[in-house]
């Protein structure tokens, strides 16, 4: 189910920039425009305030931990923030009739580096309603089945009773963060017998 919501999410959003493009081109739609930038605004806030409050502690549910992919993920936001600034900037020199979009389009590109420079590793763990999410990872597990969590440098594996086997794959673990993951785990399972942590 998750893998089909992924799908469509990513679809919806090839839509929205094919009908924010279009819309711009043609200036027929200036309503569908700004409702797109909207929206586009709003997820950017939401996502920086998320990382705020996780960077201030008011998630203690939830950890982060570096995986291999982090750089690509902050420096990809980080180039297309200066590219759609740099764009919007050219825009208002060169194209004065687009009014109040290139205005927007500055803003939308500082909000898309400043998320980049706040973007929090790639990496998470929560806990919610008992049950135990790993990024990356679509099944989830009962923290009360739980048989063994083991930590390693470039994985999690957690394994239940009946040996059922999850698995978080492409971390990039220090000892610190292990033993900070290590701490969460014991702190929320009530027990450190159930873990195993390898990275020292």
């Amino acid at each position: 189910m998750k893998k089909y919501r992924n799908k469509l999410k990513s679809f919806l959003e090839a839509a929205l920039l094919i009908a924010f493009v279009f819309s711009i081109g043609t200036d027929r739609f200036p309503y569908v425009t700004n409702a797109i930038i909207i929206l586009w605004l709003g997820s950017i806030f939401i996502g920086v305030a998320e990382n705020i409050l996780y960077r201030a502690g008011y998630k203690k549910s939830e950890i982060r931990y570096t995986t291999l992919n982090d750089d690509i993920g902050k420096y990809s936001q980080i180039g297309i923030g200066s590219f759609i600034i740099l764009l919007s900037v050219g825009c208002y020199t060169l194209i004065p009739s687009m009014g109040l979009y290139p205005l927007a389009g500055i803003g939308i590109g500082i909000l898309l580096i400043v998320m980049g420079i706040l973007e929090l590793p790639q990496g998470m763990m929560k806990l919610k309603a008992n049950r135990l999410f790993l990024s990356g990872v679509e099944e989830r597990i009962d923290k009360n089945v739980l048989k063994l969590v083991e930590i390693e440098n470039d994985n999690i594996t957690l394994i239940d009773f009946q040996d059922k086997v999850l698995k978080q794959d492409s971390l990039n673990l220090s000892s610190s963060s292990a033993n900070v993951i290590e701490q969460f785990l014991i702190t929320h399972l009530g027990s450190n017998s159930l873990v195993k942590n390898k990275v020292r």
